[in-house]
């Protein structure tokens, strides 16, 4: 299912109006006609098992309301430009922690073995040194543990998700 959208509908110097009964030409990423952006949804039955709330989306602090405003916010930590740590990630490190496994934290989040595998990797990466210590194979299979700089690494974000949620419970728009 296909569904134009015109955000600048009914907004002063907007295009307000009906929209077209039928599809415009394949417009490109950023493509902005004129005054319009138009912005597709598609439906995509094939997606019916995907849960629609995986806990990102949602803010992890947030400040009081007023007038109906409320400031939120999430918070990750990047280094050059690529994502180091986030929620997801450190709920990752976890539930490795819990498991034992990269693969059965994986299965707990919901999530693909290469993804998590990936995530790890990145970290690891990312931090110049091992969060996730692993062994491969054999006859029981792999093993997974955090090292020492893991568990320190989700020490510290937790901590810093603390002190961002208590900068911005005090915070008005």
């Amino acid at each position: 299912m296909k569904m134009a959208v015109n955000p600048f509908q009914g907004i002063e110097g907007g295009a307000a109006g009906s929209l077209p009964e039928q599809d415009p030409e394949p417009l490109g990423k950023n493509h902005c006609p004129g005054s319009f952006l138009w912005l597709y949804f598609i439906e995509n039955s094939a997606m019916g098992n995907k849960r629609s709330h995986h806990g990102r989306g949602t803010a992890l602090a947030e400040g009081p309301g007023a007038e109906g405003f409320q400031i939120k916010g999430r918070l990750w930590l990047e280094k050059e430009g690529e994502t180091y740590l986030s929620w997801g990630r450190v709920v990752l490190l976890e539930r490795i922690r819990e498991h034992h496994s990269i693969a059965a934290a994986a299965r707990s989040l919901d999530m693909a073995y290469s993804h998590a595998w990936s995530l790890v990797a990145a970290m690891n990466r990312l931090a110049g040194r091992e969060l996730v210590g692993r062994s491969f194979g054999g006859r029981q299979g792999g093993r997974a543990w955090l090292t020492a700089a893991g568990e320190e690494a989700i020490t510290r974000f937790w901590l810093l998700v603390a002190e961002f949620r208590d900068y911005l419970s005090g915070r008005r728009f």
